[in-house]
């Protein structure tokens, strides 16, 4: 009898336990699905942040521009209120535009640099910020800026846009509009565009054309192969060919350097002008400047006047000066490139057309030898 109690009471707790094993689990997660949110809510936008303009505004005029940039990209992660992570977006891209003190044009500018770097592919950001460093005379900082955005737009359907905004700047780098007027940093600049956008064939041409100018044959060809026969005008391929050849068969010819004739206690050594008239300049090496008389540039072609006098030291003390620029001049088997000069009158100077001083002598590594009479010059 006791066996039989023992046996029922095993029984029924094994089937209790059965039950409980199915019924305590749902209910459990029933309980639990009661106290969180539907998963639906999980994945919606976190509601907008109160006065979040206000705090941007603040940073902005407190000019914590990592604050304030960052605020903006948390605002658009966040996609509460896409309104007003627009309006944030606009301030930033309109900052550089609406100021005009150069305090708060610098403020817009460090701004828009923060922006750039942490929003790369917008190149309107890039643009924006090209103008603002523009507008501050910062034209290396404008074109890291245009170049950035290139990179971006030749990923796009057409970088021709981007494109022309580069060479603009460039240009004008080049020509000393700006900041850069000597060749090495011209070169400086091509290779900059070429390294973000090696099939813009125009500055490997450019690169190659200043390579010739600066004696560096070997590499002005290198350069000049590695454009294609379609890539660009072949006339001016043919061109610039020709002349590197004539300028390193004529480099090979004067190794042993430029003859000099001897001026009192001076040298005077002869150069060309690209229409093949020949001048006497009196070598100076004390000359900061290069001289011409005004009857040598009077009658020297393509002589173009530039806007800024100069002052400068003479034996009948300081005196002001215009500048020239000529198309080129050859120095034995170099020719220098746009070479500016002044003009004074030289008196008591007869026989002689100007003075060669440092800032063109200073191109070359020379060498004056007194006992040959030779002026040694190399690249």
């Amino acid at each position: 009898m006791m066996l039989l109690r023992w046996l029922l009471i095993l029984t029924l707790g094994f089937a209790a336990g059965w039950w409980l094993r199915g019924w305590l689990p749902d209910r459990l997660a029933e309980e639990h699905s009661a106290t969180r949110e539907p998963a639906v809510r999980a994945t919606a936008p976190l509601p907008a942040e109160p006065g979040l303009r206000e705090q941007f505004e603040q940073l902005l005029a407190a000019e914590e521009w990592d604050a304030a940039v960052a605020l903006y990209v948390r605002a658009e992660a966040r996609g509460s209120d896409p309104e007003q992570a627009a309006a944030m977006r606009q301030r930033i891209l309109g900052a550089g535009r609406v100021v005009s003190g150069r305090r708060d044009l610098e403020g817009a500018l460090a701004l828009l640099e923060r922006y750039t770097f942490q929003h790369h592919r917008d190149v309107e950001g890039h643009y924006r910020l090209a103008e603002a460093a523009e507008r501050l005379g910062r034209p290396q900082l404008a074109l890291a800026a245009l170049l950035d955005a290139l990179d971006v737009e030749l990923t796009g359907p057409d970088p021709e846009p981007a494109r022309a905004r580069v060479a603009e700047l460039v240009d004008a780098l080049v020509a000393g509009r700006l900041a850069i007027d000597d060749r090495s940093g011209a070169m400086r600049l091509y290779q900059q565009v070429l390294d973000r956008d090696p099939l813009n064939h125009r500055y490997r041409f450019l690169l190659a054309k200043q390579l010739e100018a600066a004696g560096e044959y070997r590499a002005a060809q290198r350069t000049l192969d590695e454009i294609p026969d379609d890539g660009h005008d072949p006339v001016s391929m043919a061109e610039l060919t020709r002349r590197i050849a004539e300028s390193s068969a004529l480099a090979t010819r004067f190794a042993e350097g430029l003859p000099l004739t001897r001026f009192g206690e001076h040298f005077l050594v002869d150069v060309a002008l690209d229409d093949g008239r020949p001048l006497r300049l009196l070598l100076d090496t004390g000359a900061t400047r290069s001289v011409l008389k005004p009857q040598v540039v009077a009658r020297t072609p393509g002589a173009e006047r530039l806007p800024q006098r100069v002052r400068i030291g003479t034996a009948n003390g300081v005196v002001s000066a215009s500048r020239y620029r000529l198309p080129g001049l050859t120095l034995g088997p170099f020719r220098i490139d746009a070479p500016e000069l002044v003009v004074l009158d030289l008196e008591g100077l007869a026989g002689v057309d100007g003075l060669l001083g440092l800032d063109l002598l200073g191109r070359f590594d020379y060498r004056i030898d007194p006992g040959s009479g030779r002026l040694l010059l190399a690249r």
